[in-house]
């Protein structure tokens, strides 16, 4: 608690006589600095509201992709430990959306899909439906 708030040092001006520190400090916003400037740039540039950039982009197309290519180059530079957090959070949501996609694809959810659709509730023999049950909700509730 004392490092964050009630420490008097926190307020005070960087220190310019530690070239490295100072120097690594600099490096890192303006890394940030300019990885915003490619986006919105990039941004701006995929847009169809200006007249010249609509002729570049339709004499040469593939310089949309290049433009975003670099773009995610500078952005991935400037905010890489942020972009690893974000990374080691949706893989697993990633790999969740894959195996929902694959699960429906088999021949026991086929039939259960079908009686479904015929009016049987398949819910409650689900963990999922149990769950619900347990918590007091109908697998009605959630059906269109």
């Amino acid at each position: 608690m004392g490092d964050f708030l009630l420490d008097s040092k926190r307020y005070l001006p960087p220190a310019f006589n530690d070239l490295k520190r100072f120097n690594n400090r600099f490096n890192k916003m303006f890394g940030g600095a300019f990885g915003l400037v490619v986006t919105a740039a990039v941004g701006l540039f995929t847009l169809d509201k200006i007249p010249q950039l609509t002729q570049i982009k339709r004499q040469y197309p593939a310089s949309i992709y290049g433009a975003w290519a670099l773009d995610l180059l500078v952005v991935y530079q400037a905010f890489r430990p942020i972009l690893f957090l974000l990374l080691v959070i949706l893989i697993p949501v990633l790999f969740w959306i894959l195996h929902a996609s694959m699960r429906s694809r088999g021949l026991k959810n086929k039939v259960n899909n079908k009686m479904e659709q015929l009016g049987a509730s398949v819910y409650a023999n689900s963990p999922m439906g149990f769950v619900l049950t347990s918590l007091g909700f109908e697998a009605k509730d959630f059906e269109e």
